[in-house]
This record gives C-alpha cells, structure tokens and sequence, in this order.
C-alpha cells in the first residue's frame, strides 16, 4: 500500500515538473517608443514587442495598453496615471494609442504595459514635451465668417470692426453681441489703441467710444487727394509714444510710412525713405521702434521685416520669418498680436519652404518672435480634434486677435489654397502662452 502510494506520488510530481517544461512563465519583451516633441495637440503612443516573442504570447495577453501623466514612475496602481486599456492583443508586433488635448510646454512620462499571466508587466518610461503654447477652442462667432477684419480690447472687451458691422466679445461668458453699425465702410480696416481709447482707420480716423456705442470722426484724411486715402485697405499701423504710424495697403504707389501725431493733430511723412510697397503686413511696436512684417508685394520691395526707429526716422531690415524647418518665408494676413512686450505671429497666406520647394496657401504655423535675438520660437499648431478623432488643420489667412487683459484671443478669416477653393471660418480660439 505504502509502494502504490509512493508511485502515485511521484508520477503526480513528474506530470507537474512536465507541465512547467511545455509552459514555462514568459516575461513579455517590449519596449515603449520615444517620442519627438509634438507640434501639435495631439500625438500617438506607441510600443513595439519583440517579433519573434510575439507568436508566443500573443494568446496569452488579457490587455495591454498604455499608463501616462505629468509625473513619472506611472503605473496601473498609481492614481495620478492616465490609463489607456486596449484590450486583448492582435498580431502585429507593435500598438499605439491616440492623446489629445495635451497642454504646451508640458512634459509628460509614458510607459507601455502588458497584462498576462495574472500579472501586469511595464516597459521602458520615456518622456516628452510638448512645444509652448495652448489653444483653447470657444464657441464659435455668430455672425458671418468675415475675413481681413481687425480687431481690438478696451475696459475688459473685444472689438471686431469690418465694413461697417461692429462685434463686441465678453471674455468672462465667451458671448458675442452685435453692436450699432459703424458711421463708415471699412473692407479691410487697420485699429490700434493708445491711452486706453480705441481708433479705427481706413480713409478717416475714427474713435470709439465703447460705453456710448458711438463713433466720433477725429481728423478727415481727403484733403489734397493725400495718398493715404488710396492705401486704406489692407493697412498696417503701430503706436509708439503720442503717435501713430500707419504703413502700406492696396494701391498706396509712394510707400512712404504715415504719422500722426496726437498731440498736434497733424499728419506727415516722418522719413522720405520708400520700403512699404506692401499690403495685409503685421505691425507692432517694441519700445521706441515699430516693426512691420511679411505683406502681400506690389513691385519689386524685399518682404522682410523691416525696423522703423522713431527716435532716428530710420529704416533698417531684420530678414523673414523663418519657419520651423529653417527657411524664410513671405506670409500676408497674418494673425499678430503682443501679450506684454512678447510677440506671437504666424498663420496666413504665402509659403511653407520645404527643402526642395514652396507650398502657397492658408498656413498654420505659428511662433514667437524675438527680435533683438533675431530668432522665431515654434509654438504649437492650433487643430482641432473632434469627437471622432477626426483632425482638421486649420490653415488660416485674413484672421482677427486682440488682447484682452493678457489674455489672446484668435479667429474667423479663411483657409485657401492658390486656385482652390475657399473655407471661410467661423470658429473662435484663445491662445494660452505656456
């Protein structure tokens, strides 16, 4: 009796070490893949197994997927970790995921995980970070797509001017409400604000005066047939100190910069020098200098930027904007705009220089610009991502911004391609410069 229970015994044992033998544990092989930075919201996890092991496991794996955060050290356990499950695994030796809504100038820690064997196995952590830069998308404007308006802030509001509808934006709601028509017509008009009140030009100069709704007509600029009655749409201006410097627009043949002067109520002509034969620049100010870029050419002018000093009524220029593969570009209706002395433009139409060639349409490349470094910061790319994951890129020419309180705000113009059709857009972003 104690032989046959001795036998038993060790049969049992052998069976069981021969189990072992045929499946012994695997401790799955793979790795997580790093990522460069995104240029964009989104981006895509991706983790590769070894291929060869793959065929061994892939019957085995209960889930798979991938643990993530601003933190590192992510796991299933941790509960600061984002945690995307897949599910069960189909051969292909490698799975990724798709993220979106990521914030600028973020870095973040992502590992692969795979779930076999009653037991959870991690990969590599690898981490990234995303460029500078947050949109965040509001409620589309109600009105019209309008296209080439301009735009600005007062008493903690947005203003949008063209032709002659005027829109006012309450950031606190994000609600739009239309206002009293303008006294004027205005297709592509240029604004600026100085000592906290607000002026449009195109042909006149007018003040509006939010609280009463109401334009009141500061200088009329038909007398003597002056040029800048021609060059009215499609203006740039820039404020500096007292006065107001206006520079190019449609058929202005002199390309001579415009002042006014606040003080004497005087226009002139500051400097005889011609360098703004060009329509639909940006402009912005810098100290005591103003700066104009990119424009749509008429002749044979250099679209770079060009530095008007006041202080000397000079001109000087300071190259193109240069994209994020290196190159100089020409752009025209660009979205431009200033949080404190920092200087954010990009977007509109013109060329997207590729190592062999150009690519002209609606861009949506955008940076910050530092002049005196001479150097254009990549900032991330405003897309929008829908329910579906679908993505749409939002090549955009002729669009409005203003600043409301540091706060900038993006939107409306269209996405068009040379001899293709036009997309106007209706949709309305605020840009968050991580």
């Amino acid at each position: 009796m104690k032989n046959k229970i001795l036998i038993g015994w060790l049969a049992s044992l052998l069976l069981l070490f021969s189990c072992d033998e045929k499946n012994p544990e695997v401790v799955p092989i793979f790795e997580t893949s790093q990522l460069e930075a995104p240029p964009l919201s989104y981006t895509y996890f991706n983790a590769e197994i070894d291929e060869v092991q793959e065929n061994q496991i892939i019957d085995l794996i209960e889930d798979h997927g991938f643990v993530w955060s601003t933190s590192p050290d992510n796991s299933l356990d941790n509960p600061n970790s984002e945690i995307i499950r897949i599910g069960v695994k189909k051969p292909n030796y490698a799975f990724s995921s798709f993220v979106k809504n990521l914030i600028g100038n973020t870095t973040y820690y992502v590992k692969a995980f795979i779930q076999m064997n009653n037991q959870v196995y991690y990969a590599n952590e690898i981490s990234f970070t995303t460029k500078p830069g947050t949109w965040k998308k509001l409620k589309d404007f109600p009105g019209d797509p309008l296209v080439n308006a301009t735009g600005f802030s007062i008493n903690g509001k947005g203003y949008i001017v063209k032709e002659s509808q005027v829109w006012e934006y309450i950031p606190s709601t994000d609600t739009w409400e239309r206002k009293n028509d303008a006294p004027f017509y205005a297709p592509a008009p240029t604004s600026f604000v100085k000592g906290g009140e607000a002026y449009v030009f195109c042909t006149d100069l007018w003040h509006y005066q939010a609280e009463l709704d109401e334009w009141e007509l500061i200088e009329h600029a038909n007398t003597n047939k002056s040029s800048r009655v021609w060059g009215c749409d499609g203006m740039a201006s820039f404020v500096v100190g007292e006065k107001v410097y206006f520079a190019g627009g449609e058929r202005r043949l002199n390309q001579l910069l415009i002042e006014f002067d606040f003080e004497t109520m005087k226009w002139s002509y500051p400097s005889k020098q011609h360098v703004f034969n060009r329509a639909y620049a940006s402009g912005f100010s810098l100290g005591s200098s103003g700066f104009i870029v990119g424009g749509d050419i008429s002749g044979n002018d250099d679209l770079g930027i060009v530095k008007y000093n006041t202080d000397e009524q000079s001109f000087s220029y300071w190259g193109k904007l240069v994209n994020d593969r290196g190159y100089g570009c020409d752009r025209q209706e660009m979205i431009c705009f200033q949080i404190s002395d920092r200087v954010f433009i990009g977007l509109g139409y013109g060329e997207f220089v590729l190592a062999p060639g150009i690519d002209v349409k609606s861009q949506f490349d955008f940076y910050e610009y530092k002049p005196d470094e001479g150097v254009w910061i990549p900032q991330t790319y405003p897309v929008f991502v829908d329910e579906n994951n679908d993505i749409n890129f939002l090549g955009r020419s002729g669009g409005v911004s203003f600043v409301i309180e540091g706060r900038a705000f993006m939107g409306l113009g269209e996405n068009r391609s040379y001899n293709n059709d036009t997309n106007r857009y209706q949709d309305f972003w605020e840009f968050i410069p991580n």
